[in-house]
């Protein structure tokens, strides 16, 4: 069970936000692997985890323009919006909707800083 077409966009998107393209590290989110380790990772987990994924990814991309209130999808918002978006999601005051940030956060940030590339550009020695 992977992810479609759209969940990849909205986690491409996401990457965009948390890790901006330019930022300290000169690496863009969006230049790692992020979209084939969530492939991965989402096939060798259990089937509750697996549907909290796409739970996750569908709730950010179809339900987040709520929270600013402009009809939007996640993906297809420019920049700006997609940064107060987060904001509120990650700001939120309802656990289950900064559970949903936490967790889309660890499937950007773990193949991210896993990246030998980003490990090179931090200067970090194995």
């Amino acid at each position: 069970m992977g992810l479609s077409n759209r969940e990849q966009r909205t986690l491409i998107a996401f990457a965009e936000v948390v890790v901006p393209t330019g930022g300290q590290i000169p690496q863009a989110a969006k230049d790692v692997s992020i979209v084939e380790f969530a492939q991965r990772y989402s096939q060798d987990i259990p089937k509750q985890t697996q549907l909290f994924i796409h739970l996750c990814l569908w709730l950010l991309e179809y339900c987040s323009w709520t929270l600013i209130f402009f009809p939007c999808f996640f993906s297809k918002a420019d920049l700006k919006k997609r940064e107060k978006i987060i904001h509120k999601v990650r700001n939120s005051r309802y656990f289950f909707i900064r559970g949903v940030y936490t967790f889309v956060s660890f499937l950007v940030l773990v193949p991210y800083y896993s990246d030998k590339s980003v490990l090179q550009n931090i200067k970090y020695e194995l």
